[in-house]
């Protein structure tokens, strides 16, 4: 799945954004996606982040990264089928 792709649908989970967009002077760009995990266990209103970074001639996000966004926003049940890249 191409970096775009991977970031429109992460955006479309529910509390998930894109908190911040650079490029650095290397070409890379460094999306920092935000969520807010649930209430249960953790206190309202308590918010994720990770920082997915994209080289200037990446097409793709490896599946295993896709899933380390996915674990680390909290969204287990996700249908991760949707987000996969084969």
């Amino acid at each position: 799945m191409s970096p775009s792709e991977l970031l429109a649908k992460l955006t479309q989970l529910r509390g998930v954004r894109i908190a911040e967009q650079k490029i650095l002077e290397d070409g890379r760009s460094i999306h920092v996606i935000e969520a807010v995990v649930p209430d249960f266990p953790f206190g309202k209103d308590r918010r994720v982040w990770y920082a997915l970074v994209v080289s200037p001639n990446q097409t793709t996000v490896p599946q295993s990264e896709i899933e380390a966004i996915l674990r680390r926003l909290w969204h287990l049940g996700t249908d991760l089928a949707s987000l996969r890249s084969d």
